[in-house]
Order: C-alpha cells, then structure tokens, then sequence
C-alpha cells in the first residue's frame, strides 16, 4: 500500500510491504513480520517503537544466538553484517 503525506499518531503501523513517502510517525509502534521490504522514503519517527514479529523475530533470535553462542567468529560475522547496515543505501 502506498502511503504519502501523512501523519500516523499512537497506532500500530503493520509495515510489511508498505512504502511511505514523506510521512510522519508519531508515537507509533512500527511493526515488521519479515515479509516484503518496506519502504520509508524522507519519513520521521518521534516517540516510536519498533515491533519484529513472525519471520523477522526468528531472524533477530537467530542473529543473537550466533552473537552469543558462537564465540569470536560469530559476533566478528555479526558485527560485520551490521557494519554493511550502517553503509549509505547506493
């Protein structure tokens, strides 16, 4: 669903699939379930929190079990992949 121009207040925002331009969340809980990438294009976030839920909470679970249960080579190998994250989008 395409979404532009517009102010989200104190709902909950289930994102998967969405792309939103030029919009502004407000006291939101913004919640990814791991389904097709969402899109937030010159988007604000104030007072949010955000949700993973169904593939994305696995993701995340597994991502913390390599950190935490795989010595050295796994929190290198999650810090690195996090370090990609941090990269400006090309």
């Amino acid at each position: 669903m395409e979404h532009a121009d517009k102010t989200f207040t104190e709902s909950r925002q289930l994102v998967d699939g969405n792309r939103y331009t030029n919009c502004k969340f407000d006291r939101c809980a913004i919640v990814y379930g791991g389904g097709p990438i969402p899109h937030l294009i010159d988007c604000t976030l104030d007072n949010c929190s955000w949700h993973f839920e169904d593939a994305a909470e696995r993701t995340l679970a597994f991502l913390h079990h390599l950190y935490h249960g795989t010595g050295e080579g796994g929190r290198e190998m999650i810090e690195s992949t996090f370090e990609m994250v941090r990269q400006p989008v090309k």
